[in-house]
This record gives structure tokens, C-alpha cells and sequence, in this order.
């Protein structure tokens, strides 16, 4: 799953502004998680109050007489702590607030009073302690992220210093968060593991609304006899192959192509599960007509072999699966040993040429 982390400046001028939050939350998409530092809510809350009160103090400097025009009334400004509150509870549900432990603190203080890491000075300012927390917050979902984590800032050095976690990639706002996610692409061997766990739900919803896990109508369908299988009568054929039921998704050799707008896989693809098939029997002609019987069989004792080619979406959740090839119904002989390279092991489908 995709964490965008949301840096003060990630919104227009360093305000809170909700549809600019909502637009983040668009673009993101909705499998993202969205994640908000608590010390962000208060800058967000800082910035208000004195944009108010700099309403507030040019209110009363108005000079006009009252007999021809009002001086204008502004409410005093509520209290930062007030304001921090109602951010919070303006945030959308699919937004997480992330408050840090006291250790956190205590090193982002440290980097601004000493500093050192985030710490720098601006207009003889120290300062860097918000930093740093910002920092602590992309650094632990980063280390829980299956997926990329991207900060939105317009801070350079945060960006910098972001950028130093293999998993995290930076954008200045929502115009550029697509390409930030595209840009990044898990390990292959975590995208295998992930697709053995994923396939067989998918498939499954799939099977479940009267659809095909994988459709074999392009390519077709083939049968491998293993050793000790006799194979079927002449002239019978195996002529269409279905799954009511997928238990296990084996991946392997999986190669991954990705770039803005496209998330693309190609691999080899095991399947066991409840499997059906049809056979096709040709028979003898009589009286110059040729007849056939179909007859379909269960074959959820053996399992199906087949190229395949994943398309995931922003956040690599599988969007669509479609074989690139024949699928092989393998039939393993009772003699075969599943540990000889060329027993069951060896993958019998081939990738279309």
C-alpha cells in the first residue's frame, strides 16, 4: 500500500486548505493511506492564527472617519490550540495522524538547538525541530511500507534527506504525486511473494460473479502426460479447461516493466485447485457423418501450467491477469518424483514466440 506523508508546505503557502488535502487524497487514490504528522496540524494552526491576527491589526489601523464609513469588525482570533482542533477535526477520515514518541521530540530539539541533521538557520533563526519530526515520521513508514512512501514538500533539504530511504520518493504537490509513485517498483522477489498471496482471492472474486479466473480462449489449451499416464483414446482431445476454485498461485521468473501510466508483468503461472475440463471424442463416421460426445472430467488432482501477464494499478494492486500462451493441463505420473528437475518441477507451458 502507497503512505503519503503531508508536509506543512504540501499545501498552497504552508495553510491548511481541505480541498487542496482532498485533491492529494484523489490523486492518491483510495488503497493509499494518507498520513499527517501532529506537528504539521500545529504549524497549519500557527499559520492561521497569524494571518488573523494580521487582519485584526490592519482592521484597527483603518483611519476613516466613522460618520462615513464603519471601521471594520473582526471577531478576536481564537486561540492557536483552538485552531489546532479544529484542523483535526476537519481531517477526512482516510487521513492517519501520526504523533511521534518522546524520543522523537527530544532528537528534533536536539537538531535544531545543536544544529545538526535537519537543523539550519534561516533569517538567524534555528530551526529544523518540525523537520526533523517530519523526517521521523517518513523514516518509520518507511520501514513498515510494503510499497513506496512519498512525502510531499516543498523543503529541500526534507527532501534530501528523505530521498536517503530506498522506498521513499518526493513530490512538491499533487500535480507531481503520479509520477513520484510510478517511479518507484517493488523488489521482484516481494512482488512474487505477494502475487502467490494475492492471485488465488482475486481469481476466486473472479469465479464467484460467473467469470473466468484466467481466460484461455485466445490461446488455448493443451494436456502433458506424465509418466505412468497412458494418455486418452485416439482422436480425443482436451478442448476447453476452467477452475471452479483456485487454492494455490505459484510465481515464478517474473519480469516487471514500469513507468508512468503502466504496471506491467509477465511470468509463469501454477494453479491448483478445483479444475474442470472437456474432453472431445471423435468417433468412427457412420453413415458418412462423423460423431463426437463430450464428456467433462475433474482434474483437481493434477494442475495447470500457463503464461501469464499481470497488470497492476498505482498502488500494485492487481488489476487485470491474461494468459500470454497455451495453457498445459499437466498430468503428473504416480512414478514421478516432485524433487527430479525433470519431474513436476519443470514448467510445461511456453510463452507465445
Amino acid at each position: 500500500m502507497t503512505v503519503v506523508v503531508v508536509d506543512t508546505n504540501a499545501l498552497p503557502r504552508g495553510h491548511f486548505s481541505l480541498p487542496a488535502l482532498e485533491r492529494l487524497l484523489k490523486v492518491a487514490g483510495d488503497a493509499s493511506t494518507v498520513v499527517v504528522p501532529e506537528v504539521v496540524v500545529w504549524e497549519w494552526a500557527e499559520h492561521a492564527h497569524s494571518s488573523y491576527v494580521a487582519v485584526e491589526e490592519a482592521a484597527k489601523a483603518v483611519r476613516v472617519d466613522p460618520s462615513i464609513l464603519s471601521r471594520p469588525v473582526v471577531d478576536p482570533a481564537p486561540a492557536v490550540e483552538e485552531l489546532a482542533e479544529r484542523i483535526l477535526n476537519s481531517l477526512p477520515v482516510q487521513v492517519k495522524l501520526w504523533s511521534p514518541d518522546r524520543e522523537v521530540w527530544r532528537a528534533a530539539l536536539r537538531d535544531q538547538v545543536l544544529q545538526v541533521g535537519s537543523g539550519e538557520t534561516k533569517s538567524d533563526v534555528k530551526t529544523g525541530a518540525a523537520d526533523a519530526v517530519v523526517l521521523a515520521c517518513v523514516e518509520a513508514e518507511s520501514s513498515e511500507a510494503e510499497d513506496v512512501v512519498l512525502l510531499v514538500t516543498n523543503d529541500r533539504k526534507l527532501r534530501s534527506n528523505a530521498l536517503l530511504f530506498d522506498n521513499v520518493r518526493c513530490s512538491t504537490g499533487d500535480k507531481g504525486l503520479l509520477a513520484a509513485m510510478y517511479s518507484f517498483t517493488p523488489a521482484t522477489d516481494d512482488l512474487e511473494l505477494r502475487l502467490m498471496e494475492q492471485l488465488p482471492e482475486y481469481m476466486n472474486e473472479l469465479i464467484g460473479v460467473g467469470g473466468d479466473a484466467v481466460s484461455f480462449s485466445e490461446y488455448g489449451v493443451s494436456v502433458h502426460f506424465g509418466d505412468g499416464h497412458g494418455g486418452w483414446p485416439a482422436g480425443a482431445v482436451l478442448s476447453s479447461l476452467w477452475f471452479n476454485r483456485i487454492d494455490i498461485a505459484e510465481i515464478h521468473d517474473l519480469q516487471v516493466e514500469s513507468g508512468e501510466g503502466k504496471r506491467r508483468g509477465l511470468a509463469e503461472l501454477r494453479v491448483f485447485g478445483v479444475i474442470k475440463g472437456m474432453i472431445l471424442e471423435y468417433h468412427d463416421p457412420k453413415l458418412g457423418a462423423l460423431t463426437a460426445s463430450r464428456t467433462e472430467v475433474d482434474f483437481s488432482q493434477d494442475f495447470v501450467d500457463v503464461t501469464v501477464e499481470v497488470e497492476w494499478d498505482l498502488n500494485w494492486r492487481i488489476h487485470q491477469v491474461r494468459a500470454t500462451g497455451s495453457a498445459v493441463l499437466v498430468q503428473v505420473g504416480p512414478m514421478e518424483d516432485e524433487s527430479d528437475d525433470d519431474g513436476v518441477n519443470h514448467f510445461w507451458a511456453m510463452a507465445e514466440a
